[in-house]
């Protein structure tokens, strides 16, 4: 008789099940949202708008900017058992830009100077995330350097914090939020921060958070 291994017997149980067996209704899932900047450091928080809401220039939030139709919450009937939160730069600089160092240096000190801060409604907050912790230790760019760029490690390691052994259960209808707080004591490096913050409005580039986990929906 020829044995099979356990993960090749789940996955055919799996396959057994359907495309509509009950299996298909616990799936590996992610929401996300995402911020524009402005010209000077400032605040945000995300999930508080949905599809349809108010973006760059005249347009409205799309699926791509957010997968939320209701601000805060998830779907009737959905549940979500997040176990990282990550973020991302979407710089939509053109192929043929010069800008590209200024750019990475300019998201990496943003991020220096922020903190995250993942809420439920009647909570203080379920986790809080130094900016510093989405990158490498050490972050060398060299921008405007001749024979300095970024070297691979230098840029974003993986841009995601895990919960461990602590995930967090959202239900349906709970209000939920990430709280983004930019800014630096100092006025010189307010200074440089409002600079990077020009440059990266300039370039029509945003900021993206998205929170990864296991979503459950009800029939």
């Amino acid at each position: 008789m020829n044995a099979i291994t356990n993960g090749a017997a789940q996955e055919i149980a799996l396959g057994k099940a359907g495309t509509y067996g009950a299996s298909r209704d616990i799936l590996k899932h992610y929401v996300w949202d995402t911020r524009t900047f402005g010209t000077t450091v400032s605040d945000f928080t995300f999930f508080s708008q949905g599809i349809g809401s108010a973006w760059r220039n005249t347009s409205v939030k799309s699926i791509n900017e957010t997968n939320l139709y209701d601000s805060g919450k998830l779907p009737t009937k959905q549940t979500l058992l997040i176990k990282r939160i990550g973020i991302s730069l979407i710089s939509l600089e053109v192929a043929t830009g010069a800008d590209t160092p200024d750019l990475a240096q300019a998201w990496i000190n943003l991020i220096q100077s922020s903190v995250f801060t993942l809420k439920v409604s009647g909570r203080e907050f379920e986790m809080q995330v130094h900016g510093s912790l989405f990158l490498p230790a050490l972050m060398i760019c060299g921008a405007n350097q001749t024979n300095y760029g970024f070297r691979v490690g230098d840029t974003i390691a993986s841009g995601w914090v895990a919960f461990d052994n602590e995930p967090l259960f959202l239900e349906p209808q709970v209000n939920f939020s990430v709280d983004h707080r930019m800014a630096n004591p100092d006025a010189n490096v307010t200074t440089v921060l409002n600079a990077n913050c020009t440059l990266l409005n300039n370039k029509n580039s945003s900021m993206q958070v998205k929170l990864e986990g296991v979503l459950t929906r009800a029939k």
